[in-house]
């Protein structure tokens, strides 16, 4: 039986997903950021995060939830969530986040798997729709709805 080069599939999924991801430990400090994570965020450098808190980034109503979802994901589950957040240069965008737990050789877990994807043009384009959809409901209700009758003298 051949042993796969562990090491090698992760380093290749690591650098060539379209995700950001990143590595933090359950204290939530920033250990690892992939390229592509690195541009979408747009962050310059990884000095710019490695080492910070990942739950700084996330602002207002969200945060609880990237908390929670952080805390999740330490007592050992799946966690997922998603929400607003701007890049570090103050582009707003959507973000589907997923956090998996990673365990050392004893079962404990050791640092945890953040995977960020960025949906922001599905998101507006969601949007779109909704706008469209009430417009449609709109037209319909005042073609359904009675005409008052015009009389000429």
């Amino acid at each position: 039986m051949n042993n796969l080069p562990t090491d090698k599939i992760i380093s290749c999924f690591y650098g060539s997903s379209e995700d950001c991801v990143k590595i933090v430990g359950t204290d939530g400090i920033l250990m690892s950021f992939n390229p592509y994570g690195l541009k979408v965020m747009e962050i310059d450098t990884p000095k710019d995060v490695i080492g910070k808190d990942w739950l700084s980034f996330w602002h207002g109503n969200i945060q609880p939830q990237a908390a929670n979802a952080l805390k999740q994901a330490n007592d050992g589950q799946l966690a997922k969530f998603e929400g607003y957040c701007p890049t570090f240069k103050g582009t707003m965008k959507y973000w589907e986040v997923t956090i998996a737990p990673l365990f050392d050789d004893f079962g404990s877990i050791q640092w945890l798997l953040i995977t960020s994807r960025d949906t922001t043009k599905q998101k507006s384009l969601e949007k779109k729709v909704i706008e469209q959809e009430a417009q449609i409901k709109e037209l319909r209700r005042l073609v359904a709805s009675p005409q008052p009758q015009k009389t000429f003298i």
